[in-house]
């Protein structure tokens, strides 16, 4: 009789194992190195149900209803909206949080806010046109929202200039993942009614460039 059990635990493991390699293979066709999306997450794909739509007709979680209630604009372009992320990737790999010395991001035309994730959209909702970086204290991940041709444009950044797009257009050397419902939980923190933080802002020179960014108290 135990021989019987251990032969039908066997199977089981077995099956589980097939079963486990499919979703991952399933999740990581397609992604680019270091941004493998693992399969099983689908399991969790968003519940058309409940799910809301954002401007230009994606459904997503209905915990990003938030977003929805923005009036889109033009915003940048495709072409500006890459630079600006590549700026980031940059500056945020070289010097992480210390954004006054983020020099590419401030030689850029369209300069974006530097903010924390809970006053991203409740304080700056208005830069939305020309990017918002939201910043995490002491995080090791960027995110970079905005509107891209009248669209949301959200992109995720981390320290070894790993890049993620999770809507809008494609970008070169960044993956894409899919805005599962635990993603959707996590992009929640930029939602307006979060808690209260610290803004970065832009300091402006008199050519109307911005020569540094500081802590708005």
């Amino acid at each position: 009789m135990p021989r019987m059990i251990l032969k039908w635990l066997e199977a089981w493991a077995c099956a589980f194992g097939v079963i486990f390699l499919g979703l991952f293979a399933a999740g990581s066709a397609g992604s680019s190195p270091g941004h493998l999306s693992f399969g099983i997450g689908n399991l969790f794909a968003v519940d058309p149900a409940t799910a809301v739509a954002l401007p230009g007709g994606q459904r997503v979680s209905f915990r990003l209803k938030f977003m929805s209630e923005f009036k889109p604009v033009a915003g940048l372009s495709s072409a500006a909206w890459g630079k600006m992320v590549e700026a980031v990737r940059s500056d945020f790999a070289r010097t992480g949080d210390q954004v006054d010395a983020w020099k590419t991001v401030q030689a850029l035309e369209a300069q974006p806010s530097v903010t924390r994730p809970e006053k991203a959209l409740r304080d700056h909702s208005h830069d939305l046109g020309t990017g918002i970086v939201a910043l995490p204290a002491q995080g090791r991940e960027a995110i970079l929202i905005g509107f891209v041709d009248g669209r949301w444009g959200w992109v995720t950044i981390d320290r070894r200039t790993n890049c993620a797009v999770i809507l809008g257009p494609d970008l070169p050397g960044c993956g894409r993942h899919q805005i599962t419902d635990q993603r959707a939980y996590d992009m929640a923190a930029l939602d307006p009614k979060q808690s209260d933080g610290r803004v970065y802002v832009p300091v402006r020179a008199s050519s109307g460039r911005s020569d540094s960014y500081v802590f708005e108290q």
